[in-house]
């Protein structure tokens, strides 16, 4: 996985609205986040085993981080 692909998803996390992205469950989260991740030309395919991997294993950061924004 390149770092430009690893930047691109915490740039769309960040960006993320979080009243939008804390009603999710953690499979349409993480369907959403690869579905923007393909909006965007990149040497990676966003679909790739690797990828979702990445963010289910920061799941709980993620949704963290989202949450934190709300308050």
């Amino acid at each position: 996985m390149s770092p430009s692909v690893l930047h691109q998803l915490w740039k769309i996390i960040d960006a993320a609205d979080p009243n939008i992205v804390a009603v999710m469950d953690e499979p349409n989260l993480v369907a959403w986040l690869l579905q923007q991740l393909r909006l965007y030309p990149g040497p990676a395919d966003p679909g790739d085993s690797e990828i979702i991997h990445y963010i289910h294993s920061r799941l709980p950061m993620i949704q963290d981080l989202v949450y934190e924004r709300l308050r």
